[in-house]
């Protein structure tokens, strides 16, 4: 039996048109998977690119902006996926940041059944033919190795890195990790962030702020360094941190 194509879809603002799109899609016999936040789009991810025998591909139904975010990211992390962005708008700049962003096609949210599917088979053919629904991806020739896993565990003290390292975490560097693996972009800017640590710490006399947040960041990226492993999260510049690894919360 040859199992139904798969559509990971990413709507964080759930929406009738959506689900008119989703209904015909379940009618002409694909799966439809609908995450409402990035981090569980890629954690299924994840789980379709190394177990499930079923062609599959991400559509991405947010804000244009969320939308080219999400196709940045999801394209670091899963090089050979085919992904499809639904926009509201036909003006070509538009169009053009969107598939510079990491999409490979649109599609217009007011586009007919006929015309999403026509849109997204080419996508689904290709990840047949690729052998990406059957393998990880080191397990494939041509394709990039697998993305890095982390977990946050034990209440989230305690953060497993990608070779099964068992870091113990402050109470800082637990609040910090939390709050990014928790934010719906996968990026947090200094001020959530040092709003969170704050948080963390009831009736310290010494708050943290931006450069007590720095050291914070340096101390734990020493750390993880000494266990072998680079931070899964970088700096984005004069504004926060995000996430550039997929990090499961199993607290």
């Amino acid at each position: 039996m040859i199992p139904a194509p798969t559509v990971l879809v990413l709507n964080a603002r759930p929406a009738k048109v959506l689900q008119h799109h989703v209904s015909q899609l379940q009618s002409h016999g694909y799966t439809v998977n609908v995450c409402t936040d990035l981090q569980a789009l890629c954690q299924s991810a994840a789980q379709y690119l190394g177990q499930f025998n079923t062609p599959w591909a991400i559509m991405l139904a947010s804000s244009f902006v969320d939308n080219c975010g999400a196709a940045r990211r999801l394209r670091g992390l899963f090089p050979a996926v085919g992904i499809l962005a639904l926009v509201t708008s036909g003006k070509e700049g538009l169009l053009t940041h969107a598939l510079r962003s990491g999409a490979d096609n649109y599609c217009r949210y007011s586009a007919s059944a006929a015309l999403l599917m026509a849109t997204l088979h080419p996508l689904l053919a290709r990840a047949a033919a690729a052998g990406l629904s059957v393998f990880p991806a080191a397990q494939v020739s041509g394709m990039p190795e697998a993305p890095e896993y982390w977990a946050l565990v034990e209440r989230g003290w305690v953060l497993i890195g990608p070779q099964q390292q068992r870091i113990r975490l402050t109470t800082g560097e637990r609040a910090l990790l939390s709050t990014l693996v928790a934010a719906p972009g996968l990026r947090v800017s200094h001020g959530r962030l040092l709003n969170a640590i704050n948080c963390s710490y009831p009736g310290s006399r010494r708050p943290y702020h931006h450069a007590r947040l720095t050291l914070l960041v340096s101390r734990l990226r020493r750390k993880l360094r000494a266990q072998g492993c680079e931070a899964p999260f970088k700096s984005v510049h004069r504004w926060g941190y995000m996430l550039t690894s997929l990090v499961h919360d199993r607290s």
